[in-house]
């Protein structure tokens, strides 16, 4: 795979990636902060600190 389409195939999973925290978000009525930026940048990783993030006044 030549780097060129690595690349181009990265940033369209990074763009999906962040419009689907995006509409999560949207649907389940959660606050997206910046989770689709962070995802944008980082991926999956921010993927998984969106689902693993809990703010500090919503802790029991």
């Amino acid at each position: 795979m030549q780097l060129q389409s690595f690349v181009l195939a990265t940033a369209v999973a990074h763009v999906g990636l962040a419009i689907f925290v995006t509409a999560h978000a949207h649907l389940s009525g959660e606050d997206r902060g910046n989770w689709p930026l962070i995802t944008l940048f980082l991926g999956i990783a921010g993927v998984a600190g969106y689902f693993f993030y809990e703010p500090e006044n919503e802790r029991i």
